[in-house]
């Protein structure tokens, strides 16, 4: 079976390096694939000058890095089908023809793989740096990132709570771990950490200016810590306000969404209360999903 491949390049106010990085991406991808690019906003024509070579682009008002990225997940995963995502920050690109491979590799057999580069790259404790063997760091570097399809059915998207940009890769990385994907637990065999898998090539990293901001860091900073025990899965939204302005999001750039919108009927002005149905399972003996998932990983019974 081929595994479905998406990529998705994430970018705000970039055009040049987006329009690089995603020339970059078509000479040297060899697998077959999907391609979409999620803008946050823009304000440089970033989103009409990736339009204007007939790419798909999903965008929307400035949400933050967090949002920006569940557009790429969201978008691939549920409406594309891809098994496997590659999700790329517009200052990282492919530097040789097959690069996608071990990345491919690492996300179905793992579901989650990082980049191993600066700290990352310093930190390795074990593993080869192959898509087989990825290898293992306590660190987590956001440039380059790929995910499996069941990882993200289980634990969810990034969280929306992150604003701009800054933690938001580490929380989400974290959460996936404590599910059974990308890494090991604490007090494995090759060192006392957490450790996430990640693999050291086939992508440059550039460094043009940075959106981060130290107000926004900190801020975030407090957000992870918040969240460092926090294993309920993430949808992409955080209310229905939110779902609606993501689904739009969806809609301008699949029209199989705009298509349904446009068929339902318009929402009453009130609604009538409607009695709570009575409790199926009142001793409470159906398992969450979410513990199911993790007695499964586990091998618990």
């Amino acid at each position: 079976m081929i595994i479905r491949l998406g990529i998705g390049i994430a970018t705000f106010n970039r055009r040049d390096v987006a329009l690089a990085t995603v020339s970059r991406v078509m000479a040297h991808t060899l697998h077959p694939y999907t391609l979409m690019i999620a803008d946050d906003g823009s304000r440089d024509g970033t989103a009409e000058a990736l339009r204007a070579q007939h790419l798909t682009v999903v965008g929307g008002p400035n949400r933050g890095v967090a949002w920006n990225k569940n557009r790429i997940l969201f978008y691939l995963m549920e409406l594309a089908r891809c098994d496997v995502v590659i999700l790329l920050e517009d200052d990282t690109f492919p530097a040789r023809d097959g690069w996608e491979r071990d990345w491919i590799v690492a996300a179905a057999r793992h579901g989650h793989v990082n980049l191993a580069a600066g700290p990352g790259l310093a930190a390795v404790v074990g593993g080869a740096g192959t898509g087989e063997q990825p290898f293992l760091t306590p660190a987590v570097v956001s440039h380059c990132s790929a995910f499996g399809r069941e990882a993200t059915r289980f634990a969810g998207y990034f969280d929306t709570r992150f604003s701009g940009c800054g933690y938001e890769n580490i929380e989400y990385a974290q959460r996936l771990l404590r599910y059974g994907y990308g890494g090991v637990p604490p007090g494995h065999d090759q060192s006392p950490q957490a450790c996430h898998y990640a693999l050291p090539g086939g992508v440059t990293v550039t460094t043009p200016p940075s959106h981060l901001t130290e107000a926004g860091v900190t801020r975030n900073r407090a957000i992870a810590h918040m969240l460092a025990d926090d294993d309920e899965p993430r949808a992409c939204w955080r209310d229905r306000v939110g779902m609606l302005q993501f689904r739009a999001e969806m809609a301008a750039a699949f029209p199989r969404i705009r298509q349904q919108i446009a068929a339902e009927p318009p929402a009453p002005a009130a609604a009538a209360a409607v009695p709570a149905a009575p409790d199926p399972d009142p001793g409470g003996t159906a398992a969450e999903p979410t513990r199911r998932a993790k007695r499964a990983r586990s091998g618990a019974a």
